[in-house]
């Protein structure tokens, strides 16, 4: 038996209206169930004419936006999606997997040079007002049904989008756009957020504040520049990297006088990460008296090219590099008298370098004291230097804005065998002892709110 002609029309519109419900449904993870029934050769029933508007109705999509690029920028469109898991998590929180994808926000970032951490200026632990903003960038809120539509200027995006409560979220990584593109159909899945929390602590347990973190994609990907987050910890030393996906990631932990640390394929949402950073090596020195007395400075050189210089102190021609050029092997060099005098130092994994003797022979051991003050915000630190057989000798160090986090502040001139007090006033009782040792000392200094009065000799 021939079909009706109405009913083949009729079909054709139902696996055309199934096609576009399949493709809406199915990208929200809802079952398309569509029933060709009514194709098979069967009489054709009265009832047709009049359900036939109300069953394309029903599986028609709402008409797609035509996506227009503007002068001078790319028009990016597409559709949000959510996960199997996401959408599992949404009906169990809320009882329903109807979710409202007008509430998420999308932000297209720029994509800049990845973060280099192999050199970190002297002043690059200092907090900025932008060291933990998410991005400065153009945000949107989509459509109820997921739709949304980005006018972008020419470069490359990290598209990214978080719901209202953070709790999904997904991207849409190296999105290149030129000018006058339309790039249609850039579906976005979300799925649950997750997170990298931890706190960084240096050897002594005290919290480190303004450590720079970057999270790379620990498996290799083509993308140029490849994927990164970087931010620095809080006052506290921790860390919340957010909008994560379940992949590994690789940080590392940078700090202008630690060593940095690498942690590799660490997996998100798996506890709170504890990181300990150990002081960046020093290296302390003598250098041989001249006819003309102590040399003005000695250099340190690394294989690599870097290169960095200390003063010599012209009473006991000492020397002292509180940070070293990168590398394990350094050349150290001064002039004596118009003569070149070299030594090679190398540079353990763990501490620091032996004390230097340039030149030599060196008559004595030299001491250095690295003072890390934490807690109170003050402006002064006081050395005191007892000795039985002269009267006390006194070093301070006052600052106009405070001590900076993360810091250590050298005391040289000294030597070993000497004990002194360290505090930040001058009550006696107050100031730790520590008798010094051959090379260089540290101590972590616990501060509290002291008013300095007067001026300090």
């Amino acid at each position: 038996m021939r079909a009706h002609p109405l009913v083949l029309v009729m079909c054709v519109l139902l696996g055309s209206t199934a096609y576009w419900s399949w493709r809406i449904v199915s990208a929200n993870d809802v079952p398309a169930r569509v029933s060709f029934a009514v194709c098979v050769p069967e009489p054709f029933p009265k009832t047709i004419p009049s359900n036939l508007p109300w069953l394309t109705d029903s599986f028609a999509p709402p008409p797609m936006a035509v996506c227009i690029a503007k002068p001078g920028r790319a028009c990016v469109a597409g559709q949000l999606w959510l996960s199997p898991s996401a959408r599992s998590l949404w009906k169990k929180a809320h009882g329903s997997e109807l979710f409202p994808f007008n509430t998420v926000k999308l932000t297209s970032l720029l994509r800049a040079s990845a973060p280099e951490t192999s050199d970190i200026e002297e002043d690059d632990d200092e907090p900025t007002e932008d060291n933990n903003a998410r991005c400065s960038c153009d945000e949107i809120f989509v459509g109820a049904d997921g739709r949304y539509e980005l006018q972008l200027l020419p470069g490359n995006y990290d598209i990214s989008a978080s719901s209202a409560d953070d709790l999904f979220v997904g991207n849409l990584l190296s999105l290149q756009a030129t000018e006058g593109a339309i790039i249609d159909h850039e579906d976005i899945g979300l799925t649950i957020s997750l997170h990298l929390r931890g706190i960084v602590l240096n050897n002594q347990g005290v919290p480190l504040p303004h450590v720079q973190v970057v999270a790379k994609l620990s498996a290799a990907t083509d993308e140029t520049p490849p994927w990164s987050m970087k931010l620095r910890t809080a006052d506290d030393g921790g860390f919340d990297l957010p909008h994560l996906q379940d992949l590994a990631y690789d940080l590392e932990f940078s700090s202008s006088q630690f060593r940095s640390s690498l942690l590799s394929h660490v997996m998100p949402n798996k506890g709170d990460l504890t990181v300990r950073l150990s002081r960046a090596p020093s290296l302390l020195g003598v250098v041989a008296q001249g006819k003309d007395g102590c040399p003005p400075q000695v250099s340190a050189k690394s294989p690599n090219g870097g290169v960095v210089s200390a003063s010599v102190d012209p009473a006991d021609c000492t020397f002292f590099f509180q940070r070293l050029p990168r590398g394990d092997q350094l050349r150290i060099s001064a002039t004596i008298d118009s003569r070149l005098v070299e030594q090679h130092i190398t540079v353990p994994a763990v501490g620091d370098p032996p004390t230097a003797c340039l030149g030599g022979p060196c008559s004595h051991a030299p001491a250095v004291l690295l003072v890390m003050p934490v807690g109170a915000d003050v402006d002064a630190l006081f050395v005191s230097t007892e000795n039985k057989d002269e009267d006390s000798l006194g070093q301070s160090m006052m600052t106009s804005g405070g001590f900076s986090p993360n810091r250590y502040y050298a005391f040289s001139s000294l030597k070993a065998g000497q004990t002194v007090r360290v505090g930040n006033s001058d009550n006696i009782t107050d100031q730790p002892r520590i008798t010094l040792v051959a090379g260089i000392n540290e101590i972590v200094l616990p501060l509290r709110n002291v008013n300095v009065v007067g001026e300090i000799n």
